[in-house]
């Protein structure tokens, strides 16, 4: 804008002299408004400082000098001038809690250079929700349920569980007892734990983690060798006889305490020597038990009746 300025000078002797005039060019300032904005940890700020001007000032086109004050719960603002019509600082907090940032904002207008007043804008930083689905897990089909083991540092909306056909003790807790379904033996069933968005209708979204159940099958486990019968009858001054297991590496027991086996071997599987005069008369439970290379464990078990000559 141009103010022109009317001018009559007078002498000192009083004598009028002639009218002229100044014009006075006021260049004008741009102008921004004092403002603030919410964003989720760990991603850019974005705020467009020109359509801060743009709609909220005088729409003139601008250049800005920014500097961040420091925020000890807060990584990623730049506390250094930095220029540009963008706040692009990556900002990251650390807390549980909200944490605000101000920034600093001075403009100047492209055409001129004229400095417009300073204003400020508040960045407030969301944290985000802290969970965990935990390790991968394992267990046998002789295990009905387990513990999944998740955590939940932040989730003040709380937590849920989905995934497997089995049924949860509180598919709301991270640490819930998961009872699996007799279709999921021999298989590897994917969890996923969810925090509910933390901040309501807030910029943060919701955060999920995934795990895997393992649900082994037990190790098919039978030995044979003993006489026909039901129960099988040996006299106690028959002669020893092998029985043979088919694993390798599983071991041949006998009870009572008081009654005894030979040694199991591997040539190729298992096997052992019963001796029935090394046992006791009457019931012995010969008890043959293997555990497989996922730490499950079967057994099998037969009686045989020890007799007098």
């Amino acid at each position: 804008q141009t103010v022109i300025y009317t001018v009559t000078p007078t002498a000192v002797t009083g004598c009028t002299g002639n009218t002229f005039t100044i014009s006075v060019t006021v260049n004008p300032e741009p102008v921004g408004l004092t403002s603030s904005t919410v964003i989720c940890t760990d991603v850019a700020v974005n705020y467009d400082l020109q359509n801060n001007v743009n709609t909220s000032g005088n729409n003139l086109a601008a250049n800005f000098s920014w500097v961040a004050a420091q925020n000890p719960n807060v990584s990623g603002e730049r506390t250094f001038a930095q220029t540009g019509n963008i706040i692009n600082d990556v900002l990251v907090n650390a807390t549980n809690s909200p944490e605000v940032i101000v920034y600093t904002i001075t403009p100047s207008s492209q055409t001129s250079g004229c400095l417009g007043n300073i204003f400020t804008i508040s960045v407030t930083v969301n944290p985000r929700a802290k969970i965990s689905a935990g390790l991968n897990l394992a267990q046998c089909e002789d295990t009905p349920s387990i513990n999944l083991q998740g955590s939940a540092t932040y989730a003040p909306n709380g937590v849920i569980w989905t995934g497997g056909l089995g049924g949860y003790s509180s598919a709301t807790d991270p640490n819930a007892v998961y009872s699996f379904h007799s279709s999921e033996v021999d298989n590897t069933i994917t969890f996923t734990l969810t925090a509910l968005d933390p901040d309501g209708a807030g910029p943060c979204p919701s955060e999920s983690s995934q795990k895997t159940l393992r649900v082994n099958e037990l190790p098919v486990v039978v030995f044979t060798g003993l006489p026909g019968g039901a129960p099988p009858q040996m006299a106690e001054n028959n002669l020893p006889i092998t029985l043979f297991g088919n694993q390798i590496g599983g071991v041949f027991t006998i009870q009572p305490d008081s009654s005894n086996i030979g040694s199991t071997t591997a040539n190729p599987n298992d096997k052992a020597l019963f001796d029935p005069d090394a046992v006791e008369l009457g019931s012995n439970f010969i008890t043959y038990t293997y555990t497989d290379g996922n730490g499950c464990t079967n057994t099998a078990t037969s009686m045989v009746s020890v007799v007098t000559n």
